[in-house]
């Protein structure tokens, strides 16, 4: 564990953190894999995998303007981990209603 401890540059405290938080990333990582996966096979199904490039652009100009939003917010907020978080997922649904629900279903995807 020595040769670990000193290749991590860990202190003695960080060892009983490292074997807690460790398993718990992994079994995140595991999740988040999974449930994209999940959202991938579920969208293949519904749309097609022809829909797929659409969906791409759609996913990009989601980043970007959520980027632009972010960027243009004040630095000085209350809770900035939070304004970014309900900003983010509020950016996503209006996205996800007016944009790429009308889209795919205009393109004739199947229900």
């Amino acid at each position: 564990m020595s040769k670990a401890t000193k290749f991590l540059s860990l202190q003695g405290n960080d060892v009983p953190k490292l074997l807690v938080t460790a398993p718990l990333f992994l079994a995140l990582g595991m999740g988040e894999i999974m449930g994209l996966s999940a959202a991938m096979s579920i969208f293949n199904v519904r749309y097609g995998v022809e829909y797929l490039p659409a969906m791409y652009v759609l996913e990009a100009l989601a980043l970007l303007l959520t980027s632009i939003s972010l960027l243009r917010r004040p630095a000085s907020s209350a809770n900035p981990a939070k304004a970014d978080c309900s900003l983010r997922s509020d950016v996503g649904l209006v996205l996800f209603r007016n944009g790429a629900r009308p889209v795919l279903e205009g393109m004739g995807a199947k229900e």
